[in-house]
């Protein structure tokens, strides 16, 4: 996902069963890349993954 306004990508994606979310600002030095990995793994079931982004600050949150 891609902000008009900014040059910035959101990146949703799983690892190892758990949602990892990372923003990478490609107008900041070297792309510098901003990740956060939920603490506790999905299971077999359907779940809820949202992220907020304000400046200066990524949260993700999962339920389950």
């Amino acid at each position: 996902m891609q902000n008009s306004k900014s040059d910035a990508q959101i990146v949703l994606r799983i690892v190892e069963r758990k949602p990892m979310v990372s923003l990478v600002d490609d107008r900041h030095a070297a792309g510098q890349k901003v990740t956060v990995v939920a603490r506790q793994g999905l299971d077999e079931q359907w779940h809820h993954v949202a992220f907020i982004r304000r400046i200066g600050v990524l949260e993700l949150y999962c339920d389950g």
